[in-house]
């Protein structure tokens, strides 16, 4: 069915096929990244990318009990592949609505956000604290969908400035002091049971410094909404990924560590960089010496490494533990990183870095 994008395209010749099913999460990122570009004056059609994206979701994925809100995913044909609610789906619902209220002053995407919300609260909110995966059963729980909620409600606070996002965000940030952040390693943890215990339970204690460099952007993000200094946990987080997260040849991210520092999975998607990119404007502009250096460098690495030699428009999503590009599909959803961290950019640029010393990075 038209007006949808893929889930995925091919960069390099012979790359095998991505899957069929099509994942609501996807489009709503995409409606994201041509709302930012809209913004940004980096697109010329991008109204129309969105309004088609957005005709497509609601013909196709409008939950059958739930107005305003989509199904996990469809078939190509556009039936109803899954009808769960999931929370990770959406937090990214919830930041396309903000971007298309930013961009177009959409007045659906702002009652389409407050059904979201009004849904996450009462069909999904954990007793013990933040909200479960979605409406079916599962054993754990994981930072990651909290990350992208707190990501969203920030950007609903910039979109329309109501106190009640940044009341949702002040939530997350307590889970982030309270659970997932390890002071005695100094890294973000993933996965929890139902009772916020660390799932790892004795095993080794893996963190992926992608998420943590997600993590420095979004707490500058609030920092920046609450009028108060950059929380010290990006601080220990920006620690952690230059001692720990990096390949000390191609000073790219690793996908995962140990807390220890020792690369679990050695290879280094395209996302990671993109944070870390970000992560390094924030420190820049928090004046940490030498951060505005590698944000350049990041950069510079992310297009020679990811993009240089592909279809145009197209980009690597993977290189091996060896420094070699793997060859497979690139995910249309690494687009939204992409954006995030030409915003960033914009936000942030490097010229204008070191206005400030650094805070200590104390949690007292």
């Amino acid at each position: 069915m038209t007006g949808a994008c893929h889930e995925s395209v091919t960069a390099v010749p012979d790359a095998p096929a991505g899957p069929e099913i099509r994942r609501t999460r996807v489009q709503t990122r995409q409606i994201y990244t041509f709302s930012a570009a809209h913004c940004h004056h980096w697109f010329d059609d991008s109204a129309s990318t969105v309004g088609s994206l957005q005709a497509y979701l609601h013909a196709t994925s409008t939950h059958p009990r739930h107005d305003c809100v989509w199904v996990h995913s469809t078939t190509p044909c556009g039936d109803i592949a899954s009808a769960l609610l999931d929370t990770y789906d959406m937090a990214f619902a919830l930041l396309a609505c903000a971007w298309q209220i930013r961009a177009f002053g959409d007045e659906r995407a702002s009652e389409r956000a407050r059904v979201i919300c009004q849904l996450l609260e009462d069909r999904l909110r954990a007793d013990n604290g933040g909200w479960l995966e979605g409406n079916y059963p599962s054993e754990q729980r994981r930072q990651n969908p909290h990350m992208h909620l707190l990501e969203a409600f920030l950007a609903l606070h910039q979109s329309d400035g109501s106190p009640r996002w940044l009341e949702l965000a002040q939530r997350i940030i307590a889970l982030l002091e309270d659970h997932f952040f390890d002071p005695v390693h100094g890294v973000l943890l993933e996965f929890f049971d139902s009772n916020w215990r660390p799932s790892h339970q004795g095993q080794v204690i893996t963190a992926e410094p992608g998420h943590m460099a997600e993590w420095i952007y979004l707490l500058k993000q609030y920092s920046t909404a609450v009028g108060e200094n950059l929380h010290p946990i990006a601080h220990h987080f920006y620690a952690t990924v230059s001692r720990l997260g990096r390949d000390p040849h191609s000073g790219l991210l690793y996908n995962r560590v140990t807390a220890t520092g020792r690369p679990i999975d050695g290879s280094k998607r395209l996302w990671p960089q993109a944070e870390w990119i970000k992560a390094n404007l924030v420190m820049a502009e928090e004046g940490v010496p030498g951060a505005a250096e590698l944000a350049s460098e990041g950069a510079q690495q992310l297009f020679r490494r990811y993009m240089d030699g592909c279809t145009p428009g197209t980009y690597l999503d993977l290189i091996d533990a060896d420094d070699k590009p793997v060859n497979t599909p690139c995910p249309a959803s690494t687009l939204y990183h992409l954006t995030t961290a030409a915003v960033a950019w914009e936000e942030f640029p490097p010229q204008i870095a070191n206005r400030r010393p650094a805070p200590a990075a104390s949690l007292s």
